[in-house]
């Protein structure tokens, strides 16, 4: 009731205060505000009312299903702090995101090579291309880098901040650390990368696009990243984690244009029936080969606690996870990938190959709150195409040290047969 009691004046004033809690970005504050600002002026002095905001939204019903969406989202939230509920849901249509041809992108990178300015800029807009198609970062996330934020010795690179407010951790081939190393050499680690703002990053990409007689914007870039991995086989939680998209409706979109599955279904028409002999023979060399599996163990390496918190804290503090060779043959491709409770991936590390008995260290960079995580370690055998997973759940609790905490280990699980 003391909210009804406020003028329209005082009650936008006063919800503008509490959107620095319901909104994590600057771009989500500011939205907010300009609709709330669009539907205080619609309003004037009347109360506002679920029908009220009904007759608003219904002035928008020539844009696009996504927009009315959002400003039905921003509405729904303002009404529940009035005390309201807007009892209103738009059915937003699953649009394909624009696929992405190759040569697209090559002659976007021709035009680019063809300009006539600084090589140095010539030479940062590529890498900035390059960077995007092999990473699928964000407009903002590229233009928020800083040379800080690539570590070429563990091949990855921090996004910080991301959409969501969430960090993460996305790995980074060999070829691009190369180009990275030149492209920062001698730079100090506090400077952005690029030097260049999200808006500037879009009007440059939109420049040379149309120069190049292509149609192409700053996301095409990421579109272009996400179905280039669908096509080569990755999952959809690992596309998830790399584009670090919360919702997973939204990385489905990008599985659409060549959904593997769908392609096999189809494929079963024509597919022969396998000799039975043949089967029995292939069951009966895997058998005999069960003996020379590998089997990867993770494993938590602990530390004593202090000594003066030794009455306090029974438990030891966290120092690192290994990964063990247990079998009798060389591990190749070898992965630990690092996911918290939703399954966003937030570090991952990578090694060729792993011998018999050796050892693998995993130290996280990322800060671990105080909540569930789970290690994955996949890996396979020398001469075979058969992914294996050793997977390890743990939780992390805070020490008696400011500041440290503590691994509670969980159970060991094996999967195989992984793609």
């Amino acid at each position: 009731m003391e909210l009804r009691q406020k003028t329209n004046d005082e009650l936008f004033a006063l919800y503008e205060g509490e959107l620095a809690f319901r909104h994590r970005s600057a771009r989500g504050i500011h939205e907010a505000k300009r609709v709330l600002n669009h539907f205080h002026n619609y309003i004037g002095e009347f109360p506002p009312t679920p029908e009220i905001a009904k007759s608003f939204l219904s002035t928008f019903k020539d844009r696009k299903p996504t927009t009315i969406a959002r400003y039905v989202a921003i509405l729904k939230v303002f009404f529940k702090w009035y005390g309201e509920e807007l009892d209103i849901k738009i059915r937003v249509p699953k649009i394909l995101p624009s696929y992405v041809e190759n040569t697209d992108i090559e002659r976007l990178l021709e035009a680019m090579r063809n300009k006539r300015s600084r090589k140095d800029t010539i030479d940062r807009d590529i890498l900035l291309v390059y960077l995007a198609i092999h990473t699928g970062l964000r407009r903002s996330e590229l233009a928020s880098l800083m040379v800080g934020d690539i570590d070429l010795e563990r091949q990855v690179l921090v996004v910080r901040q991301g959409k969501g407010s969430k960090d993460r951790v996305i790995p980074l081939s060999r070829n691009t650390c190369e180009k990275l190393a030149e492209y920062i050499k001698g730079k100090e680690k506090d400077i952005s990368l690029f030097g260049l703002a999200a808006a500037s990053i879009s009007g440059k990409i939109r420049t040379f696009a149309a120069k190049a007689g292509v149609k192409l914007h700053a996301h095409s870039l990421r579109d272009y990243f996400a179905t280039s991995l669908s096509e080569k086989g990755a999952t959809i939680r690992e596309i998830q984690s790399l584009l670090g998209h919360t919702n997973l409706t939204h990385t489905e979109r990008y599985t659409l244009h060549t959904d593997k599955h769908l392609k096999d279904a189809i494929d079963l028409i024509d597919k022969e029936q396998v000799d039975d002999q043949i089967v029995d023979l292939e069951n009966k060399v895997s058998q005999e080969h069960v003996q020379l599996q590998p089997i990867v163990i993770l494993k938590v390496i602990e530390k004593k606690a202090w000594p003066q918190y030794d009455d306090l804290l029974q438990s030891d503090y966290f120092s690192h996870f290994v990964a063990r060779n247990e079998g009798q043959i060389p591990v190749l491709e070898l992965e630990i990938s690092l996911f918290d409770t939703e399954n966003h991936l937030l570090e991952i590390q990578k090694e060729s190959v792993l011998g018999v008995k050796e050892v693998f260290i995993f130290k996280p960079m990322v800060k671990l709150a105080e909540e569930s995580y789970q290690l994955i370690c996949k890996y396979k055998a020398v001469s075979s195409e058969q992914y294996r997973e050793t997977m390890l759940q743990f939780k992390v609790k805070k020490a008696s040290r400011d500041g440290e905490v503590y691994v509670l280990p969980g159970e060991l699980e094996f999967k195989f047969g992984i793609h």
